[in-house]
């Protein structure tokens, strides 16, 4: 993962799937919120890489 993406602040969205997972009664209930927070999270990686502008060297 690029340095870039490393600080990309999390959505809301984001966080709620968080907290529904930590209080979430099974693990398949955990780990599909986990997931859905997963691809939240690279969606808004793809979306940065658009909206970044490039560093030169």
């Amino acid at each position: 993962m690029s340095l870039m993406f490393r600080n990309l602040p999390k959505s809301d969205r984001w966080r709620e799937l968080e907290q529904e997972a930590r209080g979430a009664t099974t693990l398949m209930e955990a780990m599909r919120l986990l997931e859905e927070a997963d691809r939240l999270r690279r969606r808004d990686e793809a979306s940065a890489c658009w909206t970044t502008p490039l560093l030169r060297n």
